[in-house]
């Protein structure tokens, strides 16, 4: 899955951040696919899961096992209220 070049996030984070709700996942901007529209709510930052995943695996001790255990309890466990972000699974 493609991810936002940086000027691309930029632009998208300023755009949300008029509505002042869309929430970045701090220190993954490059991880960011786009955005997600919901019915009656206002729209949020998307990120690719993959790309997170890789992320937290850059320091060379850190283990696919540990990375998505991290994932899943620091980062798609967290609500911080209805700007959360979302997280999509690539598919191929």
């Amino acid at each position: 899955m493609k991810t936002l070049t940086k000027e691309e996030f930029d632009s998208t984070c300023e755009r949300l951040g008029e509505e002042g709700v869309a929430l970045k996942a701090d220190g993954f901007d490059d991880c960011c696919v786009g955005t997600c529209s919901r019915f009656n709510q206002p729209e949020i930052l998307a990120y690719s899961i993959s790309a997170v995943i890789e992320r937290l695996m850059e320091p060379e001790e850190v283990t696919s096992l540990d990375a998505w255990e991290f994932f899943e309890y620091n980062i798609i466990g967290v609500w911080v209220g209805e700007g959360t972000p979302c997280f999509i699974e690539d598919t191929p």
